[in-house]
């Protein structure tokens, strides 16, 4: 139970991470416009 639950954290913060790094991308293009 605890190996599933750490896995699913390591999943959602490599998720978000990922999400931060697309959301900051566009916010990026749009200043550059």
């Amino acid at each position: 139970m605890l190996y599933k639950m750490k896995k699913y954290y390591i999943f959602m913060h490599n998720y978000a991470s990922a999400i931060n790094k697309k959301s900051q991308e566009i916010l990026g293009f749009k200043k550059l416009d």
